[in-house]
């Protein structure tokens, strides 16, 4: 029952369609938010923000909007609008920062963040995959010199310069030199680091740190003469998707794939510790996931950055726990 003897935490969620579909809010968490005297209301960013409020804490993944059929132009304004309204309520905390998060939207962005993770904890060094950006319209002898004065080694990845807009998870690994020509620039080329068809998802929820594995590209060999293959992520690295062969070297699906809560040693608590309050500070997040390859010699590649991620690898309970925990703390309890 709501403890109505205290002031109640009015709770602001703007989440686009697409990404309530997929994460279940508030439906997940609302019992727990009534119990604990959360009001929540789902904003409508078409309508007037000024009287869906006052809120206390304002929950948004504002960006995926495009997502729900807008145009460009139509997704940028409402941007500005949710941003601008935050901007008069200083007293709201937000999350996350509207600036960071439009920001990370940009990989190479990305990029310059997880650099800034860079160190040996433990034993175990952690780093940034050799990376380097080919603008558009880049002359293939330019795209040559600017791999070259780089120092990445084929094979290497090439991502899209946007990590949320359409096409943002088709990649394409290239293996020579002589397989640039169908490079799609403007795109961000990563060094391909092997690391045993295992990418590891760690998630953070205001203090809290969960995790999990997925499957991933298989070891491969830097042959100069082998195609490029072009695949989309969500294929590769979600569970219960099609077996790939030239990607995956063995059925996904015939493997079980754990959580931390199941497998509680799957990563060095104490490099994850490390790296978490590093980002933390960083971007100001308070929910947030990474990607990392725990390459052939036991270290740590750092590979991606996202903004509320959609923690698929945790439990509900974990979820639902850790998601109002937090938004009790952002509003000082």
């Amino acid at each position: 029952m709501e403890d109505t003897d205290k002031k109640p935490i009015h709770l602001g969620l703007l989440i686009p369609k697409e990404k309530k579909k997929k994460i279940k809010l508030p439906e997940r968490i609302a019992d727990l938010c009534l119990k604990e005297n959360i009001k929540i209301t789902e904003v409508d960013i078409h309508g007037d923000l000024e009287s869906q409020g006052p809120f206390d804490v304002f929950f948004h993944k504002v960006v995926d909007i495009h997502k729900d059929g807008l145009s460009l132009e139509e997704t940028e304004n409402l941007i500005q609008k949710t941003v601008e309204y935050s901007k008069r309520h200083p007293e709201m905390v937000v999350v996350d920062d509207f600036e960071v998060v439009i920001k990370l939207m940009k990989r190479q962005y990305q990029v310059e963040i997880l650099n800034q993770c860079s160190m040996t904890v433990d034993g175990v060094s952690v780093y940034v995959p050799t990376t380097v950006e080919i603008p558009g319209n880049t002359a293939l002898d330019v795209c040559r010199e600017l791999i070259e004065r780089s120092g990445i080694k084929f094979p290497i990845l090439a991502k899209p310069l946007a990590s949320c807009l359409d096409g943002a998870h088709d990649m394409k690994i290239i293996f020579s030199d002589e397989k640039l020509f169908d490079l799609p620039v403007p795109c961000l080329l990563q060094e391909f680091c092997n690391h045993g068809g295992v990418i590891y998802k760690v998630f953070v929820i205001g203090d809290r740190v969960s995790m999990c594995e997925r499957p991933s590209i298989q070891n491969i060999d830097c042959d100069p003469n082998q195609p490029s293959l072009v695949f989309d992520t969500r294929n590769v690295s979600k569970t219960g998707r099609a077996f790939i062969p030239e990607l995956h070297g063995t059925d996904p699906n015939a493997r079980a794939w754990l959580s931390g809560e199941e497998n509680p040693n799957m990563l060095n608590k104490t490099v994850i510790q490390a790296i978490v309050e590093r980002l933390s500070k960083v971007t100001r997040f308070r929910m947030y996931g990474f990607d990392i390859l725990k390459d052939l010699e036991g270290n740590y590649a750092l590979v991606d950055l996202n903004h509320f991620p959609g923690y698929s690898g945790i439990s509900d309970e974990t979820f639902k726990r850790d998601v109002v925990n937090m938004i009790k703390s952002c509003a000082g309890l």
